[in-house]
């Protein structure tokens, strides 16, 4: 309850009962909004019962004058502090499963952590793949946790997902057989916790965006894309849809992953590290991008695709929706070039030694690059 600067807060059911965990969001949203009045220099996080506070000094302070008064805030609003858990400030800390450098601006997931996760994939894909639903959930979450500190991971969550929606929960304790797929992303995150140094990244603030736009369009007979002035136009193979997961929007992914191969391409890697803009006119693509996965497989596969080019050249993508009248490169697909002069060559398989994805090669024709 707050009135005016006062607040009064009841402490009685802390952690006291494990249903409430929305007494304890309360409880710390309050003690947080406490925080930002009496120590207006220190920035609050929690997740659950993790707490981190974040400060800088100012001039006539110092970090333990700052230590002793947020303990002595808890301590006069009655909320006990876990004693092997409470730690000084310091530019190095543990905090939601990850250890957090501020100096280094790095973060990677805690060895004991590692090992849990580890040793629960190892028991799940030992012998005869059979998991609960009760350690399929945990398994999920565990591996949904990780995908902060690998993104990429999140295109590697799609079956899992599946498997696990597809359990009852009133039958926690019966094992189920995951279908191949699932097993297979099971076995990617397992290489992920078994390979060498830690599992982190850097936390990269602020990238220059690149003055280019990438504009991509996909229709039955074929796919255009837009580099700047240049274009290209692939046309699809007869019958590339003919499964369910092959239907436009996979054709509409690959138009998004051409555009950036033209794009590194035609500038190498002067635009390495730079944000690339995008515009698609499918909401399915442009979606999926933005949760870094696709109920459609082949569309997953695609992402998969774009997340290791942009990975190799250190870039980030901001792919916008923008209606069909309005996609420059819908004529470009449907077979109206325009200017032939500014047709691009680098996707030219006979000019270009280029290593084309599999993913590709059943849908798209590199070797005529004429119009269906």
């Amino acid at each position: 309850i707050q009135w005016g600067l006062l607040y009064i807060i009841d402490v009685g059911l802390v952690m006291g009962l494990v249903p409430a965990t929305d007494i304890w969001g309360s409880l710390v949203d309050l003690m947080r909004m406490y925080f930002a009045v009496v120590f207006a220099a220190i920035i609050v996080r929690n997740w659950v019962d993790d707490i981190v506070h974040i400060a800088e000094p100012t001039t006539g302070t110092t970090f333990a004058i700052l230590e002793a008064s947020l303990l002595a805030v808890y301590v006069w609003l009655g909320v006990p502090l876990s004693p092997h858990k409470t730690l000084s400030f310091s530019p190095i800390f543990p905090f939601c499963g990850y250890i957090w450098n501020l100096q280094t601006k790095y973060v990677y997931l805690k060895p004991s952590k590692r090992k849990k996760y580890l040793d629960a994939l190892t028991e799940a894909l030992t012998g005869t793949v059979s998991i609960s639903q009760e350690d399929m959930e945990k398994i999920g979450g565990f591996l949904s946790h990780l995908c902060y500190l690998v993104p990429r991971g999140k295109s590697y969550m799609v079956e899992i997902y599946r498997f696990q929606g597809s359990m009852s929960p009133f039958k926690p304790k019966t094992e189920h057989h995951p279908p191949d797929r699932c097993i297979s992303e099971l076995r990617w995150w397992l290489d992920i916790l078994r390979q060498e140094g830690d599992i982190g990244r850097f936390l990269i603030g602020y990238l220059p965006t690149a003055d280019v736009t990438i504009i991509s369009d996909a229709c039955p007979r074929g796919v255009g894309i837009l580099v700047g002035k240049k274009w290209d136009y692939l046309p699809c193979i007869p019958g590339w849809d003919a499964t369910s997961d092959d239907n436009i929007d996979r054709a509409e992914a690959i138009g998004v992953l051409l555009a950036l191969i033209l794009l590194f391409g035609i500038y190498g890697t002067s635009l390495d590290g730079h944000v690339i803009k995008a515009l698609c006119d499918n909401k399915s693509v442009v979606g999926g991008w933005a949760k870094g996965r696709n109920r459609n497989a082949a569309v997953n596969l695609i992402i998969r695709e774009i997340d290791q080019l942009l990975c190799i050249h250190g870039c980030r993508l901001s792919l916008k929706y923008v209606k069909s009248e309005e996609n420059e490169a819908d004529p470009v697909s449907r077979g109206d070039f325009g200017d032939i002069e500014n047709r691009s060559d680098r996707l030219d398989l006979d000019g270009n030694a280029l290593v084309w994805p599999e993913s590709l090669k059943t849908c798209v024709d590199f070797i005529s690059r004429t119009p269906a």
